[in-house]
């Protein structure tokens, strides 16, 4: 683990479970042989108040390296997860939590249409879709994210904003869809068939598959921000 402060698929021929669990844990060590590349960087570039609801100008610098942009481009799917807390700032004592806030968007290539996309958690049908990897970068980087809503903060009282962005290259979800596709339980755009009983108890783990990607190198990256301690009177509109 790093940590820095597909349109339709034909199915020629049904495989093995025990094939295809060979072919994903090749498929997750060939993908983790990352080069070294410029460190990411995450900032908030300011906090501001949009309709009472205050908001965090933020970007994301470096966090995909060419390996990222490679396994991208060969159609495997990359999440980007932002996590936005809020904190009263409490000297002399532990900082109280006021809120969490966390977005989610997929980046993914589709061969067949020549396009990238970006949908944000669970709305595939509300996808935007780029040209180039570049704008789709472009897009999950540069992101307003909302934080809390002002009136219910106190006047005299100090606040600050952390913020987390997470870039995985595989999750345990995005792990049970290529799975289906190669075992062949996952056809059009349906769901994936539940496994044959013995087929369950040959599977993948969650647990091991953490483990399996932590130590291919192609684990979750982790960028993290801080911001100074502010007073909600003193944020400036959007």
């Amino acid at each position: 683990m790093n940590v820095y402060l597909p349109g339709t698929m034909p199915v020629r021929r049904k495989r093995s479970p025990r094939a295809a669990l060979a072919g994903l844990v090749a498929f997750v060590f060939a993908c983790g042989l990352r080069a070294e590349a410029a460190e990411p960087f995450l900032r908030v570039e300011r906090l501001a108040v949009s309709r009472g609801l205050i908001v965090a100008v933020s970007r994301l610098d470096a966090a995909f390296d060419a390996d990222t942009r490679s396994s991208i481009e060969r159609g495997l799917p990359i999440t980007v997860r932002y996590t936005v807390d809020l904190w009263r700032d409490r000297r002399n004592w532990m900082d109280k939590q006021i809120d969490s806030r966390v977005r989610t968007f997929r980046v993914r290539f589709h061969p067949g249409e020549r396009l990238y996309s970006v949908t944000e958690g669970e709305r595939p049908d509300r996808r935007q879709t780029f040209e180039t990897l570049e704008q789709t970068i472009e897009e999950v980087s540069s992101r307003v994210l909302a934080v809390h809503p002002r009136w219910e903060l106190e006047e005299d009282r100090a606040y600050f904003v952390t913020l987390e962005a997470a870039i995985q290259p595989l999750t345990w979800n995005e792990f049970q869809e290529l799975d289906g596709w190669i075992s062949g339980r996952i056809r059009g755009n349906g769901a994936p068939e539940p496994p044959p009983p013995d087929e369950d108890r040959r599977g993948v783990s969650r647990a091991l598959f953490e483990f399996l990607v932590d130590l291919s190198g192609f684990g979750d990256t982790y960028i993290r921000a801080r911001t100074a301690s502010f007073r909600h009177k003193d944020l400036p509109p959007l």
